[in-house]
């Protein structure tokens, strides 16, 4: 079966439509692109079709005997190899020209962008793309018959002609290879900046909002430890109570009295317990915020290593092993409770012994 499908017995007749109507559809895209489409704005549409251009060149370098005599045209139009690569370059060619119209009717390339016409973008860079490796395969085959034609003496300027027209198209395809990878590592460069951007603004966003959590918690464990210092002073005063009364007060009096201020005072330990969780939760809030606004500044400077100063922070904030609970030692208030509530204990055994 040829390309095209024709009669595999002669196919010379049916290679040569299948080029002649490559090389059409080829020349009326690249018509239709420079009359309606050489001004849009949007730069990979212009690399895309600029692809379309490529092929055009070579096709109509290919066609004039000035530079590809008819000894080379004669037999890459019998090469199999050749003829099918641009049978794929027309079927190429045909779905770029589709997707261009389906691009017309959603919306001008230069209008505001819509999640439609971005896709369609997205397929004619596809398609140019795949056009460049047919004209790529197109190229290599041409060389090849060339060397293979075109090597006796007798034809060494066809030979250099025609060497010279697949070298032009090599190289535009080189260039434009080198090109499209430089632009895929600036776009990767910038979307990596603008995530690290975006990151580093969160994580000072983040830090003010520990800053401030770690005002509340501070503000909070004073006003613990103030109500704390005023349970205190009740509690000092019934122990000078107590003293004062001596031995004119019964136990039952003295446990009738401490009944209201032994509930004061484990009301006083807890509320001091509690001044001490909040005291240590705003410690290390206070010093999440310093980290994180001094963070971003810092690992920027030190490359490779700051990416795992800022892995190690992540885990550290968002993992699981954060220890933020006060340990039973952490504020003196408590221990003065629990100390004052033993001494009162004390008078108590005392007058229950005198008794």
């Amino acid at each position: 079966m040829t390309p095209n499908g024709g009669d595999p017995a002669d196919p010379s007749l049916s290679w040569a439509r299948t080029l002649r109507e490559a090389a059409d559809a080829v020349e009326k895209l690249d018509a239709r692109i420079r009359a309606d489409w050489s001004t849009v704005p949007d730069e990979r549409v212009q690399l895309a079709c600029g692809d379309v251009g490529l092929v055009a060149e070579f096709v109509y370098r290919c066609l004039r005997k000035t530079e590809v005599a008819e000894v080379v045209s004669a037999a890459v139009r019998k090469d199999k190899t050749y003829v099918e690569a641009f049978a794929r370059i027309h079927s190429t060619i045909d779905d770029f020209g589709a997707c261009m119209v389906a691009i017309d009717r959603v919306g001008s390339p230069d209008e505001e962008r819509s999640g439609s016409v971005d896709h369609l973008v997205d397929r004619l860079t596809g398609l140019a793309s795949t056009l460049r490796q047919d004209l790529e395969k197109a190229v290599d085959t041409f060389v090849a018959v060339v060397e293979r034609t075109a090597g006796d003496p007798g034809h060494a300027k066809a030979r250099a002609n025609a060497l010279l027209v697949a070298k032009d198209a090599s190289r535009q395809l080189k260039a434009r290879k080198l090109f499209e990878q430089t632009e895929r590592a600036l776009v990767k460069r910038v979307r990596a900046d603008q995530r690290k951007a975006a990151g580093n603004a969160a994580l000072k966003e983040l830090g003010r909002y520990y800053a401030d959590h770690g005002e509340n918690e501070t503000k909070r464990a004073d006003l613990l430890r103030v109500v704390v210092a005023g349970l205190l002073v009740l509690i000092a005063g019934a122990g000078i109570v107590i003293n004062l009364l001596g031995d004119a007060a019964s136990v039952a009096a003295e446990l009738l009295r401490l009944s209201v201020t032994i509930p004061i005072a484990v009301l006083a330990g807890y509320l001091a317990r509690e001044s001490s969780k909040h005291r240590l939760s705003a410690k290390w809030a206070h010093e999440l915020a310093i980290e994180m606004r001094s963070l971003p500044d810092y690992a920027d400077s030190l490359g490779d290593t700051g990416e795992e100063l800022r892995r190690a922070f992540g885990m550290r904030v968002f993992g699981t092993g954060v220890e933020r609970t006060a340990p039973s030692t952490e504020d003196g208030l408590f221990h003065e409770v629990t100390e004052s509530v033993r001494r009162l204990l004390e008078v108590i055994e005392s007058r229950g012994k005198s008794q």
